[in-house]
């Protein structure tokens, strides 16, 4: 059905979209709390409750949520991933995400945002394995387990490369893959091919 324009009159109510060819796409995604998250340079975004698709910002407790992941390091977006809280990885800093109150889901109100550490990670994807997740430094040169410490109440990394410090080869790592069985074992590709 065809139906007149209510007005030819110019609109203010619009705006460019977060996420274009123009100001580029999400380098990482992670389903947490019922909602699709997604980080982009030192933005993050979490759809609306149950709703993947919509990212419709609001005050609702169930409407979409858009913040700035502000560390004062260099906040490039790595990676995101689900585990108890839901982190980041950005160039400059590992950045944990939670509710402000305890075994609550996130909601525009009570957003945490912390920054757990300051090694910065790798434009490779981390691996979740069970409640940690295993990423990349910068450098490319160390692999960092972030684990939860119930000391600190929240995720702090460990160096697992702390043994070997040139088992990255010149180039560093470029991939990472979890094997679960047989045996559970991390695979890295290293620059090199190795």
């Amino acid at each position: 059905m065809v139906q007149a324009f209510g007005s030819t009159d110019a609109s203010a109510d619009w705006s460019f979209a977060a996420w274009s060819d123009r100001y580029g796409w999400p380098s990482g995604g992670a389903v947490h709390d019922g909602r699709l998250w997604v980080a982009r340079a030192d933005r993050a975004w979490g759809s609306q409750s149950d709703d993947y698709e919509s990212f419709l910002i609001g005050t609702l407790d169930s409407d979409a949520i858009s913040r700035r992941m502000a560390t004062g390091d260099i906040n490039t977006a790595r990676w995101v991933e689900s585990v108890g809280r839901l982190l980041v990885g950005t160039a400059g800093a590992e950045i944990e995400n939670r509710s402000n109150q305890l075994e609550e889901p996130i909601t525009p109100a009570n957003l945490v945002t912390r920054g757990r550490s300051t090694r910065g990670s790798a434009n490779v994807q981390a691996i979740k394995i069970d409640d940690d997740v295993l990423f990349v430094s910068k450098s490319g040169r160390r692999l960092y387990l972030m684990s939860f410490d119930q000391e600190k109440n929240g995720y702090s990394p460990v160096d697992m490369t702390r043994l070997h410090r040139d088992i990255a080869g010149p180039g560093g790592f470029v991939e990472i893959a979890p094997q679960i069985d047989p045996e559970p074992r991390v695979w890295c590709v290293r620059a090199d091919g190795q």
